[in-house]
């Protein structure tokens, strides 16, 4: 029976993080590449990340995000992985974390 109760639990969770995904895209927007321009800019500078073989979130999707930062804040870097480089390579998004944030 615990096994049932714990399966029911990451089940839930799993349904949770994917409806975040849900409630922000409809198929049909997934792969426009022209965002609804947010309500406000972001202030502080961000990087974006783009992993070359990533098939969840296109390059242009990505690139995309600058729209919602203010000029001149917005940093892009594309490495070579997938959607889960972050995983496979943590020295690597370490390294340019440090390197974003310093």
């Amino acid at each position: 029976m615990p096994h049932l109760w714990l399966a029911w639990l990451i089940a839930g969770a799993l349904t949770a993080g994917i409806n975040i995904y849900r409630g922000n895209f409809t198929a049909e927007s997934f792969a426009n590449l022209t965002p609804m321009p947010p309500p406000f800019k972001l202030p502080m500078p961000v990087l974006g990340v783009h992993p070359i073989y990533d098939c969840a979130c296109l390059e242009g999707q990505m690139r995309a995000s600058e729209i919602a930062v203010q000029e001149g804040k917005w940093t892009f870097k594309q490495v070579s992985g997938s959607h889960w480089f972050f995983v496979h390579e943590p020295e690597k998004l370490n390294k340019m974390l440090l390197e974003f944030l310093a």
